[in-house]
């Protein structure tokens, strides 16, 4: 079993890759239904999964080096006691912070209100789209939003 000081380690080694004025954001793969009421048994995004250990989906991590209220973000699922008996166990926000060592975080729910003040002063945006359809309409509407032409900086958007 790997330690979760193993995946704070691995979170700082990007976070100096990408430099005080990136961001990270990395989204969970989605749950695939099998058939009416069954799913797939659930195969957490490696990426995201490499770097805090985290296997729920509909999650999204942010890790934005040097940001004063902690560089960890994790976006989740809310505790909720009816589908985690029929889902399993949910970490929720607390521990998420708790067991997982986020610095923040949130329900997913409120991924669209807060990443554009995640983004703020941000100049590259370092993330992998494809695996989650709704996330990445919403990663993509507040980049392009960042990357208004209107801005007086040569920043770039990586994808």
């Amino acid at each position: 079993m790997i330690k979760m000081s193993e995946y704070a380690k691995r979170r700082k080694e990007l976070m100096k890759k990408i430099g005080a004025t990136g961001i990270a954001i990395l989204v969970s793969s989605p749950s695939v239904r099998r058939n009416g009421d069954a799913d797939y048994p659930y195969r957490p995004h490696s990426d995201l999964y490499y770097l805090t250990g985290f296997e729920e989906p509909e999650s999204v991590v942010i890790l934005a080096p040097k940001r004063k209220n902690g560089e960890f973000i994790l976006f989740n699922r809310v505790r909720d006691r009816e589908k985690e008996i029929w889902d399993g166990y949910r970490a929720g926000q607390e521990g998420a912070r708790r067991i997982f060592g986020a610095d923040e975080s949130h329900p997913i729910s409120e991924l669209t209100r807060l990443l554009p003040e995640l983004l703020e002063g941000r100049e590259q945006i370092y993330c992998a789209l494809g695996s989650d359809k709704n996330a990445d309409k919403i990663i993509r509407r507040q980049s392009t939003a960042w990357k208004n032409p209107q801005r007086h900086s040569s920043t770039d958007c990586f994808y």
